[in-house]
């Protein structure tokens, strides 16, 4: 299998992981049920896994958990639309990776690994086997059983959420009840899967109860950004009202987790990248070191994903227009060279490089870019203006900050190109492609990838939205419906 060349913050990320696992046999989760959790600190231990800081598909062994750079569920940098690949750069790139940026029917050869459904749904066995059993656990309160199990459950939810959002259409309220989901799997056993898929609604309606359920119990105050509180659980469940274009039930859920993240026990807010970004790149050769999980103020939770695309996925210089003057996101986080550790590679166009990790979970620049779409669909221009204008500030000088609109369309035009500004090449992108697809506000926008080599466009249609479901799955449920 080939390599991507990682960054040197990455393998240092990695090392600590590691330690910390190494020295947590006892979370190691065993299959089919069969836990020796029993106290209520051995389930409460069950969250603090390192392993669960990012997503990855870890691989059990004689020796402990293992990884490839292929364990990452990163297709969504090459599907997103601004990326582009380029020989001799992206050659390296494994043939799962080239499939998904030419948006081909089957992304997965039969014996790949397959991060994008795996990492969540074994990540699900242990949530399961929380939820089943903690109420039960001897020692500890009844509120703090009721904390965990909540926890989990939000957990549990947010995973659901993310498999969704690979393999099924996105939500359209006329077509969910028979557009085909994931399977809902609430019980720790391997063989749970099955050959079924839900709706997307079933999965809908399954998220948005675990979430309702859960956050009463969750814990008011953030103490960690590795576990997932209260302001991360309203978070979780405005932003899938807002992937459902229900922008009246997500705006108060957002305005809520906002108002909590001032409530935390550890800082949590916006870095100003006209401070910080000077303290971060200590050298113009090198790229910034942003914060490492445990550190970043900015993330609310942390579930974070690698980025180990450096010098192998660029940005199309298509895309470069939509950053501004003074914005120090273009020309911080991305480049024309890349240290490897075969020294510095100079590159006909630039990459992303910074930072080497991206937190999908919940995040204060996703929340303020969420409540100010929210503002402007519902009719609060001033409101809006005023939290994306917060939100630039932070990412440019205040001259360059000022948003200048005529009207409410151009307006939510802009926001979602202020959400493209801030996570380029991230993956993140790819997502509200998916879910503006079908917004009339949207409909003028194409997509097209140029292949490797250069002599071959490819154009993202809708059916190629979404993942077909990995060959290696239905190996092992071949009654389970595939899509198209």
């Amino acid at each position: 299998m080939k390599k991507y060349k990682l960054p040197i913050s990455f393998f240092l990320y990695m090392l600590i992981i590691i330690i910390f696992t190494a020295c947590n046999d006892f979370l190691d989760v065993k299959p089919k049920g069969k836990e020796i959790a029993s106290d209520i600190e051995h389930y409460n231990g069950l969250f603090n896994n390192f392993q669960f800081i990012n997503y990855m598909n870890y691989e059990p062994g004689a020796g402990g958990f293992s990884f490839s750079a292929d364990a990452f569920p990163n297709l969504s940098v090459v599907m997103s639309g601004e990326s582009l690949l380029a020989s001799p750069h992206s050659n390296a790139l494994s043939p799962k990776y080239r499939n998904a940026y030419s948006w081909a029917d089957d992304v997965y050869l039969p014996d790949t690994d397959v991060p994008e459904w795996e990492t969540f749904y074994l990540r699900n066995y242990t949530y399961n086997v929380i939820i089943n059993e903690v109420m039960d656990a001897t020692g500890g309160t009844e509120e703090e059983k009721r904390a965990l199990l909540a926890e989990a459950r939000a957990n549990r939810a947010l995973l659901h959420f993310m498999v969704l959002n690979f393999f099924s259409k996105p939500y359209d309220q006329s077509s969910a009840s028979t557009d085909l989901g994931i399977p809902i799997i609430t019980v720790p056993d391997a063989d749970a899967l099955g050959n079924t898929r839900n709706s997307v609604q079933e999965v809908y309606d399954f998220i948005i109860s675990e979430l309702k359920a859960a956050i009463p119990d969750l814990n008011e105050q953030t103490i960690s950004r590795l576990r997932l509180a209260r302001a991360a659980g309203k978070y979780i469940l405005g932003q899938v009202y807002l992937f459902m274009g229900n922008y009246e039930d997500a705006l108060p859920l957002l305005e809520d987790a906002k108002t909590l993240t001032q409530n935390s026990l550890v800082p949590i807010g916006l870095y100003d990248y006209n401070v910080k970004m000077s303290q971060w790149k200590i050298s113009p050769i090198f790229p910034p070191f942003l914060p490492f999980a445990l550190d970043d103020e900015e993330g609310i939770f942390q579930q974070r994903l690698s980025m180990p695309f450096a010098g192998q996925v660029f940005l199309n210089p298509e895309y470069e227009s939509l950053y501004g003057t003074g914005d120090i996101r273009f020309a911080n986080l991305f480049a024309n060279s890349a240290f490897t550790f075969s020294g510095f590679k100079f590159y006909p166009y630039r990459t992303r490089v910074a930072p080497s990790q991206v937190n999908y979970g919940p995040s204060m620049p996703n929340l303020y870019l969420m409540l100010a779409e929210c503002k402007a669909r519902l009719g609060d221009l001033s409101g809006a203006e005023a939290d994306i204008e917060t939100f630039r500030s932070n990412r440019m000088p205040s001259a360059n900050a000022d948003v200048v609109v005529s009207s409410q369309d151009d307006l939510i035009r802009f926001i979602i190109d202020e959400r493209f500004r801030e996570y380029a090449c991230t993956g993140l992108v790819w997502f509200d492609i998916r879910r503006l697809w079908n917004d009339p506000l949207f409909s003028d926008r194409t997509y097209m990838h140029t292949s490797i080599d250069g002599t071959t466009e490819h154009n993202l249609t809708f059916d190629r939205l979404l993942l077909r479901i990995p060959l290696k799955i239905l190996q092992y449920n071949p009654d389970m419906q595939d899509n198209p």
